[in-house]
């Protein structure tokens, strides 16, 4: 652990800041520049990969698993600009744990699953990186979140708790306790992204409106090596090792 903590150190200063007390920021294209070519290869990758709906028709994804040093998805994730970001937010160097493309297409029925407010549990802290890879509004069902001291604020109200009734929770149990400075949609052009601590924030997602545009996004998962997700079920975590280069960041963040 000492080694990722003292590799902070040696990284530029992070273009993006992750407030605690809000738990995520967003930012334009032009903040991180290697977005534009992981907008282009998503794009590509949707319109050859058959992604697998499970029991999740709204929300269509697929992990990205087969990834060499030359993706663009693996330049994006491993660029210092990006490790800073994630790096001053959580204390260290993190591991790189997913890649998966998400793709949400209109779909009828009740609300369920991720389309309604809860928190991840792969860790007490994380970051994940959301890409928007065509332009989401309102109606294109955006990632929308609680700040994180709301969310807390919340979790004790309704007596939240990862699994079981109250792991998903509806509009009015809380939008009610939520002022409306508390919560943010992240709509935004294509290349626009979000960094969000999932387990801290109540987030949801994939509410399409009918007849809208399928959102197409990719996100980047960011843990400690500490994580619940990891030490507990350490043959889940999709290893990047083969991706990486000879830089000693490289090695830290794919593992």
């Amino acid at each position: 652990m000492d080694k990722r903590e003292q590799a902070v150190a040696d990284l530029p200063p992070a273009p993006v800041e992750i407030p605690a007390d809000r738990g995520f920021a967003a930012c334009d294209s032009s903040v991180f520049p290697q977005v534009d070519a992981v907008v282009d290869a998503v794009r590509r990758a949707r319109s050859e990969l058959r992604l697998a709906a499970g029991e999740k028709q709204y929300l269509l994804d697929h992990p990205m698993t087969e990834l060499d040093a030359c993706s663009p998805l693996i330049r994006f994730a491993v660029d210092p600009r990006v490790v800073s970001t994630a790096a001053h937010y959580l204390g260290l160097v993190p591991l790189l744990t997913m890649v998966t493309i998400l793709a949400s297409p209109p779909v009828p029925g009740p609300l369920a699953g991720s389309q309604l407010f809860h928190s991840d549990w792969e860790d007490v802290r994380q970051v994940k990186i959301f890409v928007n890879c065509t332009n989401v509004a309102e109606e294109n069902g955006p990632l929308t979140a609680v700040t994180a001291e709301a969310s807390r604020r919340v979790k004790q109200a309704v007596d939240y708790r990862y699994g079981g009734p109250h792991f998903r929770l509806h509009d009015e149990e809380v939008l009610p306790l939520l002022s409306e400075r508390e919560t943010r949609a992240f709509t935004g052009p294509p290349g626009s992204i979000v960094l969000i601590d999932t387990s801290s924030c109540l987030h949801l997602g994939s509410r399409v409106h009918e007849g809208a545009e399928e959102r197409l996004v990719v996100h980047f998962q960011f843990l400690t090596p500490p994580a619940f997700d990891l030490t507990l079920a350490p043959g889940k975590r999709r290893s990047f090792a083969s991706a990486a280069g000879d830089s000693p960041l490289e090695q830290l963040v794919l593992g």
